[in-house]
């Protein structure tokens, strides 16, 4: 049986709900009846006792920087009151963030598996395969905006082995930038913003590196994948992911293939962190200054795959659809693994 579903897309239009709108759309649900509306003031023209369940997005992307504000705090508590006595449920909403961004008080919508994937594939699938690996002066691509533990843990690491001797790499919140002549020609190197660019795509950066270091936003919780893992995929570089345990088997779930057969990708299942990334040392340890020619050759089906893959609308819409489906059972109150 078809469910049908009401999704107030922005409670309070601080957001983006276009865009909730068309990642949703994007999904072509067989057994899901999908009705959306980001205006507030279009609620009264429908009838909330035919749908089974109605979900109302709060932004918290934008909408947490008015909370001071007293107007705004007493607009939202009247919608949310009306929107719960219509037996609606509310969900925080930021897929570009992890379920650690959010409060615990209710469900949230996060980036998940799929939401980064879906703004990459879109801006990306029409232009022109521009990586080419055959000279690569650097042995690692290691890049750092945002300061986590888990990034300045590895970076120490890899610093006091010189490991990153010969690598292009930053770590930007302790002032190590990247070489000027691969930073991004559009930004200021200088002063590189903090918003804006990070799906930005510099070929050079992936042609003249050998492997990519992919320092990802989250070491545990649920599974989020950001630009940062789709970048290398995209570009058929080599990669290994210091993020969450188990980070690469996601990935293979999700139809991609990892390089265990030609480098060690053990410390993908170390539970502890500290271990996970000191096995990474000793991978870059025995990867550093090695010829990548041969490696490149034997590993050459898999990175074509993985970029097929990427690019593949039907592998997407499946993972999409995955991460959406676990809203759903979320606002069911349903237990939901990543």
């Amino acid at each position: 049986m078809v469910q049908k579903i009401f999704i107030f897309t922005d409670i309070m239009k601080t957001g983006n709900h276009i865009q909730f709108e068309e990642f949703i759309n994007f999904c072509h649900f067989a057994e899901y009846d999908i009705t959306m509306d980001g205006k507030w003031y279009s609620l009264h023209e429908y009838n909330f006792k035919n749908y089974d369940k109605k979900i109302a997005f709060l932004d918290t992307r934008l909408g947490l920087e008015f909370n001071q504000n007293k107007y705004y705090k007493r607009d939202l508590q009247e919608r949310i009151s009306y929107l719960e006595q219509n037996g609606f449920c509310i969900v925080y909403a930021n897929p570009w963030e992890s379920e650690h961004y959010f409060p615990m008080d209710r469900p949230a919508w996060t980036g998940g598996r799929s939401w980064f994937w879906y703004l990459m594939y879109n801006r990306y699938k029409d232009q022109k395969d521009k990586f080419y690996h055959v000279e690569k002066p650097y042995d690692f691509l290691y890049l750092n905006k945002t300061d986590r533990s888990h990034r300045r843990s590895l970076f120490t690491k890899l610093k006091q082995k010189k490991l990153l001797d010969r690598s292009l790499s930053s770590y930007l919140a302790d002032g190590v930038k990247l070489n000027k002549e691969y930073e991004l020609p559009w930004v200021d190197a200088e002063n590189y913003p903090a918003y804006g660019h990070d799906r930005d795509i510099h070929e050079p950066q992936f042609n003249h590196t050998k492997f990519n270091i992919v320092s990802e936003t989250r070491s545990d919780g649920h599974t989020f994948i950001t630009e940062k893992t789709w970048k290398p995929i995209m570009a058929k570089q080599l990669f290994i992911v210091h993020g969450k345990a188990n980070f690469l088997k996601d990935l293979r779930d999700l139809g991609f293939r990892t390089y265990g057969d030609y480098i060690d990708e053990s410390y993908d299942t170390m539970q502890d962190l500290e271990q996970r990334t000191d096995a990474i040392v000793e991978l870059c340890e025995a990867l550093k200054g090695k010829p990548h020619n041969q490696l490149y050759a034997d590993t050459r089906e898999i990175r074509e795959h993985n970029r097929n893959v990427f690019f593949s609308e039907r592998h997407l819409r499946e993972a999409c659809w995955k991460d959406i489906k676990k809203l759903f059972e979320l606002v069911d109150g349903s237990e939901v693994s990543s």
